[in-house]
């Protein structure tokens, strides 16, 4: 194999291909110190590649899933092959000269002494980085491998990805070189959009393992270079492996259409512990106009530094890094970043930067291996401030989210505005808040709050807004901060997810300063609710409240009445004004009831729809109330009953009730007839009245095609004394009843008659002062026959003795027959009081009966009988019965 000199740049670069070649061989880019240039353009390109043939040659040929490799040449020596896709998308070529006695070296590897970049010192390189014969027969590996090389190389091309690649290696003893090189290609695979280079340094390591040693490849440094040709962003990324740790350095650079070509360079440095996987992170950006002078502030310390050390010098220096980049160039935007993992892999970081000249921001941020995470930035301009919060807690398995923004105008006019959010991770639950506070808290101060919540099965939402109006001179004079006026509203609204019910609030009420007073006093306050159900039922309420001037003196006294045992804030001439409302609203039922009152009147009205379930059929109803500043009530009501042909039946009723208690209340109503309706068919009315002392009367009267009542009744609490009168009659009958209650005495008295002809009277009485009880009935049916009973029972306390009494007789007017009955009972002497209840005995009892009758054909027959006794001892008995003018039988 030939080994050429890199061309330089006066020879002709007829292609995109040839610049890149150009980069390829570029000493620049490696970090080794000196450069191993192997001329191996790909066969793909017809490079002119020398190769000596040897006859021991070998062929072979390896098919797998998805292409097929075969191969040529000599196993120790030079070797050759091809590897093909079996869809023909893609095909690489390969060749390696293996091998190579270490006293030829010099015959692959050629310098060229008239030029600075020559390509000599990988032999030295080698030399001083292999390891000694003894050491490497220590670790297993033979001193014919260390004093043998190896170099090749390959190209290959992928039609489907537009893409394509080369690659050269050299290995001598226990080193590696590895220099890659892939190409993005347009379309038809003419022109390269984008490439990268990559140079990796191998050393072959052997581990002991298990009485035994393992040989590895250990990369010990890899470089890398990129570039876009479309936008014209380039990077390089070196890494370095020691002992303990690994360090990362990335720049990229390019130009930023969207910022108006700028330039912008990022350079990020990574170190991380492959003791305890602790690792240092620190990142920079910028964009803008700059130098190349400006990238030599970027350089890090050694990768010999601690990970601590390295970490407490960037967290030292990471303000005035940033503060002294500040005046060296104009930028578009500055940032830096300093990262942090610990040996448990818990993250943590710190942010810094400056966009367009005058927006500073700063972000902090952690990561715990638990999940739980949190980024705080914040941001910072001459005119505003606003930032951002989010996170995760694992522990209380919610995702949590804030921004905010703090904005002060010329005008001294201040906006603040805080967002917050939360949601249960898995669990449909979210709530959340809403801050804004704007104004100038000498003038006017606006303050706006909004909450919400949706927890899966209810969603619902809160808004307040209040603004605050400042008397501006006092506030600079005396720094009063007491507003001299509060406004305020709100709203709420909750709606059932799977129920179909719902809710609503809203509200607003104003207040004033009182007379440069440290309080605050409403003038006005209102609300409104409303409800719904999932049948679409609706309900809601109305309330209102504000402060009015009473307009007359007289008004004034009767206020300073009622407020005599309660403080006021303000004089008598203002008052509250209150009103409010309810109603409903349904499929079969509507109703609204409205009132209101000024602290020395109230009144109000009703009215509704009540459909009964049937369409056809419905009730509407009013009602109007007063009350007065005498404390006089009044109360007009009226229901109607209807259907599609009109009225069917009607009730009023009208209420008075005065201070002093007394009360008149009148009620009527008409029913009409179902077939006629011009037809009245009952009309009735209701008087009642209470004269405030305990006094009442009441008429009830009705009249219908077939009946009529009057029913009056009294009462008087002085007195203790009731009283009722009730006539009337119907299709039955007629009837009459009268009764009456006072405290030592009671009486009543009824009589009817149907409608066959049949009467009927019953009275009773009772005295509880002179104790005594006296019932009476009697009656008649309509062919004359009578029947009557009386009944006595009293209690003699003077002479020690009571008694009872009862009579009953009869007579059949058909026939003449005629019958009647008596019986009694007297007690004396101790124990007569009980009259024989409850087993108890008296000292002399005395029981007796007499019976009569008659057939109406002049017979007539009857008996009597008697008993006496003593402390439950009988001691006398006698009777005697008769028939006509002869005793039959006497004892």
């Amino acid at each position: 194999m030939r080994l050429s000199r890199v061309p330089t740049s006066n020879q002709p670069q007829s292609s995109t291909t040839e610049e890149q070649s150009l980069i390829y061989y570029d000493n620049a880019r490696s970090r080794f110190g000196s450069r191993l240039v192997i001329d191996c353009r790909p066969p793909l390109n017809q490079d002119d590649i020398t190769l000596k043939f040897v006859t021991d040659r070998i062929k072979g040929e390896q098919e797998y899933e998805d292409y097929t490799e075969t191969w040529e040449g000599d196993d120790k020596g030079l070797i050759w092959g091809k590897k093909k896709a079996k869809d023909k998308s893609w095909e690489e070529e390969w060749i390696e000269q293996r091998n190579i006695p270490n006293g030829s070296i010099d015959s692959q590897v050629i310098s060229e002494e008239s030029h600075e970049d020559l390509i000599i010192n990988v032999t030295n390189n080698i030399k001083q980085n292999n390891l000694s014969s003894e050491s490497e027969n220590h670790l297993g590996i033979s001193n014919e491998n260390s004093n043998k090389a190896s170099l090749g190389q390959l190209s290959g091309i992928d039609y489907r990805k537009n893409k394509r690649w080369r690659e050269k290696w050299f290995r001598r003893g226990n080193k590696l070189f590895v220099r890659k090189c892939v190409e993005n290609l347009c379309e038809n695979n003419v022109r390269v959009v984008s490439y990268s280079f990559e140079d990796s340094e191998f050393n072959l390591e052997s581990l002991e393992k298990e009485n035994s040693y393992e040989v590895n490849w250990r990369l010990v440094q890899v470089n890398k270079y990129g570039k876009n040709n479309l936008n014209s962003k380039e990077w390089r990324e070196h890494t370095v492996f020691d002992k303990d740790t690994c360090t990362i350095i990335y720049q990229e650079k390019g130009i930023k259409p969207e910022l108006n070509n700028r330039t912008f360079s990022f350079v990020s440095k990574r170190k991380k512990s492959l003791v305890d996987a602790t690792e240092l992170v620190y990142n920079s950006y910028k964009s803008g106009d700059f130098s190349e002078e400006c990238d030599s502030r970027e350089m890090i310390s050694s990768s010999k530094v601690s990970i601590e050390e390295e970490a407490r010098v960037i967290k030292d220096n990471l303000e005035r890094q940033l503060d002294s980049e500040e005046n060296n160039f104009k930028y578009n935007e500055i940032w830096k970043e300093y990262v942090e993992v610990d040996s448990y892999g818990n993250k943590s970081g710190k942010k810094r930067g400056i966009k367009n000249e005058m927006t500073e921001w700063y972000e902090v941020w952690f990561e715990k291996v638990d999940g739980t995470k949190e980024t705080d930035r914040w941001f910072i301009d001459e005119e505003k401030q606003w930032g951002e919060k989010f996170g995760y807690s694992r522990s209380s398995n919610e995702k949590f989210s804030v921004t905010w923004e703090e904005v002060e105008y010329k005008d001294h006019c201040k906006v603040k505005t805080v967002r917050k959010n939360w949601e249960k991770v898995g669990e449909n639950n979210t709530w959340g808040e809403q801050i804004v506070e704007k104004g100038s808290k000498n003038e006017r101060v606006e303050f706006i709050k909004e909450n919400w919540y949706n927890n899966g099965t209810e969603h619902f939402r809160e808004e307040f807004y209040e603004e605050q109006i400042y008397n501006s001179q006092k506030y600079g004079e005396t720094n009063d901060q007491l507003p001299e006026s509060v406004s305020r509203k709100g709203k709420k609204r909750s709606e059932g997810i799977f129920t179909g019910e719902s809710w609503s609030e809203d509200w607003n009420e104003n207040l004033v300063r009182i007379n440069d007073t440290d309080e605050l006093l409403r003038t006005y306050h209102y609300t409104n609710k409303q409800w719904t159900n999932k049948n679409g039922d609706q309900w809601g309420e109305k309330r209102t409240q504000s402060l009015k001037e009473v307009a007359s003196e007289e008004n004034r006294l009767g206020l300073r009445e009622k407020k005599q045992d309660s403080s006021s804030l303000f004089d008598d001439k203002y008052l509250y004004f209150e009103s409010g409302e309810t109603w409903n609203k349904s499929k079969h039922y509507e109703s609204l009831d409205y009132w209101e009152k000024d602290g020395l009147q109230e009144k109000g009205n009703k009215r509704g729809i009540d459909l009964k379930n049937d369409e056809n059929k419905r009730v509407e109803w009013c009602e109007e109330w007063k009350k007065d500043e005498t404390g006089k009530f009044d109360k007009n009501c009226c229901w109607e009953m209807c259907d599609s042909i009109g009225l069917i039946e009607i009730w009023q009723e009208k209420e008075v009730i005065e201070k002093s208690g007394r009360t008149n209340i009148f009620k009527c109503g008409t029913k009409y007839d179902s077939g006629d309706r011009s037809k009245i068919q009952q009309k009735w009315e209701e008087e009642y009245e209470n004269d405030g002392e305990g006094n009442t009367h009441t008429i009830k009267s009705g009249k219908g095609v077939e009946n009529w009542y009057l029913d009056e009744f009294g009462s008087s609490e002085e007195k203790g004394e009731k009283w009722a009168i009730k006539k009337g009659y119907n299709s039955e009958g007629k009837w009459e009843e009268k009764w009456s209650e006072k405290p030592y005495y009671k009486e009543a008295w009824k009589k009817g008659e149907n409608f066959h002809g049949d009467k009927w009277e019953e009275e009773w009485k009772e005295d509880f002062k002179n104790k005594w009880k006296w019932a009476q009935k009697s009656g008649q049916n309509s062919i004359g026959d009578k029947w009557r009973e009386e009944w006595r029972e009293e209690i003699d306390e003077i002479n020690s003795s009571s008694k009872k009494t009862a009579k009953k007789n009869g007579m059949k007017m058909h026939t003449g027959e005629e019958w009647s009955e008596e019986w009694g009972e007297t007690y004396s002497g101790l124990g007569n009081e009980y009259m024989g209840c409850g087993g108890a005995t008296a000292e002399f009892v005395e029981k007796w009966a007499k019976k009569f009758a008659s057939d109406g054909a002049g017979n007539f027959w009857g008996d009597s009988w008697g008993d006496h006794w003593k402390w439950g001892s009988k001691t006398k008995s006698w009777g005697e019965k008769w028939r006509n003018n002869s005793i039959v039988e006497k004892w």
